[in-house]
């Protein structure tokens, strides 16, 4: 009895460390490099097995059906904020897209923005500051115009200008209970990769 009791216990054991082992090993990002509705690939395209990016990356936007729709554009490696968010935001992350005529900001999941006014057709927006060096841009950002995970930035060309001879970018965002919290992203790289884009 004494053995059996042993044994089960022993399997026991070695059952909760391979669940154990499983777990913190984690799997790739199911959703890496797929399309998402509002025709924008999806923030870590590319990525693989859902490991961070370092440089900026040229992507073809699919529409919500998934079929390609002919607009290129750069997308930046995906960033944490400062200060970090709070939990259960914690674990947000943004990176930045642009083309000729449009910029916007790509979290990994949806924010709990605050200071909501709404655009004629009814989408939130809100007072964005961005920052190229040390220039800064006030403009408006519209949420859910291609997704709910999207900020997308109105009547960007002064910023999208800027870009091809900064060295950074920043943009503070109004997160519920955290302030104004700042995405940085690195621009070395990126200029040619927007050029491209626009070709």
């Amino acid at each position: 009895m004494k053995i059996i009791k042993w044994t089960a216990a022993v399997l026991g054991g070695l059952f909760f460390v391979l669940l154990l082992i499983g777990t913190l090993a984690g799997t790739p990002d199911d959703d890496a490099g797929a399309a998402v509705p509002g025709g924008t690939p999806d923030d870590d395209a590319g990525a693989a097995g859902g490991t961070p990016e370092t440089q900026w990356r040229n992507t073809v936007f699919t529409d919500a059906f998934g079929e390609d729709t002919g607009d290129v554009g750069a997308y930046s490696p995906r960033v944490y904020p400062v200060p970090r968010l709070a939990w259960p935001y914690a674990d947000r992350q943004a990176s930045l897209f642009v083309n000729c005529d449009r910029a916007w900001v790509r979290f990994t999941d949806t924010m709990n923005l605050v200071g909501t006014d709404f655009t004629a057709t009814g989408d939130p927006s809100y007072r964005i500051r961005v920052r190229v060096d040390s220039t800064d841009y006030d403009v408006i950002g519209v949420n859910r115009l291609t997704s709910p995970r999207d900020l997308n930035l109105l009547s960007p060309d002064a910023v999208i200008a800027a870009l091809a001879d900064g060295e950074s970018v920043s943009v503070l965002v109004p997160q519920h209970e955290d302030g104004l919290v700042r995405f940085t992203w690195d621009l070395r790289g990126s200029a040619a990769v927007i050029a491209d884009s626009c070709d």
